[in-house]
């Protein structure tokens, strides 16, 4: 039973990554990602990163984050031996929450699960290849 869990969490992860990734390419990062940021820009660690790296280049970023988010949540759908792409999404969540978190409490708690979620997936042991895991 606990395999049948795991696997339904990993499915939804993937899938909401997934489509959270085709918005970021769908709407222009002067819509999703230059006012919310901005507004978190008093609370985030990362301030001076954002407005010296991230606002220049707001629509390159956001589309890279699209990208990554696709390719990173059809990996833990395709590929769930992998550890790489939870992985990859935890360190995604990290980034949101130290960017967003603290002005957003939706954000904070969200990505606070889906971190410890992708860090669970990326530290447990793989499945034996043709075993089912008890539950």
């Amino acid at each position: 039973m606990h395999a049948r869990w795991v696997s339904l969490l990993r499915w939804v992860d993937g899938v909401y990554f997934i489509w959270r990734g085709i918005h970021k390419w769908r709407v222009p990062a002067t819509i999703w990602l230059i006012p919310r940021v901005s507004r978190a820009l008093p609370t985030t660690p990362l301030a001076v990163p954002i407005r010296a790296l991230v606002f220049p280049h707001a629509e390159t970023i956001g589309l890279a984050l699209g990208g990554v988010e696709v390719v990173a949540g059809l990996g833990l759908l395709a590929l769930p031996r992998q550890r790489i792409f939870p992985a990859v999404l935890a360190l995604l969540n990290l980034l949101f929450l130290l960017t967003l978190g603290f002005q957003e409490p939706h954000d904070l708690a969200l990505n606070v699960l889906m971190g410890i979620l992708n860090a669970y997936f990326a530290l447990s042991p793989k499945p034996q290849k043709g075993r089912r895991l008890s539950g």
